[in-house]
């Protein structure tokens, strides 16, 4: 094995996937792959990776693994965490840029600051005070 890993989030919607972790949450693409033919403009998105410092995350249709024969599975299995400066200043940006807050900030038994947000198709998105 290598020395590092990725989660790979499976969505309906892989473009406003990525619109979502890029321009809320700081993420910046570093790698996709269009399906030719499909979408309005003719090509759709059917995986892209993102970045932030050295975390990574891909973002997938669950095409690829329904060939394989797989299903990803429904509801929320875990959770994606994002460290930040003010978890209660970006909690107000977020909330006025109309993503749905989950739970308020609070103070964490861990002696963090933590909330969530929703991310497409329901992700729970953890916000963390990097602090």
């Amino acid at each position: 094995m290598t020395d590092w890993s990725m989660p790979n989030v499976f969505t309906a919607d892989v473009e406003r996937a990525v619109a979502f972790y890029r321009d809320h949450l700081g993420f910046t693409v570093s790698y996709h792959v269009a399906d030719e033919g499909q979408g309005a403009d003719g090509d759709r998105l059917e995986h892209a990776v993102l970045h932030r410092g050295d975390s990574r995350l891909a973002l997938s249709t669950p095409r690829a693994v329904h060939a394989a024969g797989l299903e990803p599975g429904t509801g929320n299995t875990f959770e994606l965490l994002v460290h930040c400066a003010n978890v209660d200043r970006d909690i107000s940006r977020l909330r006025a840029a109309g993503i749905t807050v989950l739970r308020e900030p609070y103070d964490h038994p861990g002696g963090h600051r933590r909330a969530y947000v929703a991310g497409p198709d329901g992700t729970w998105v953890a916000l963390v005070d990097a602090g």
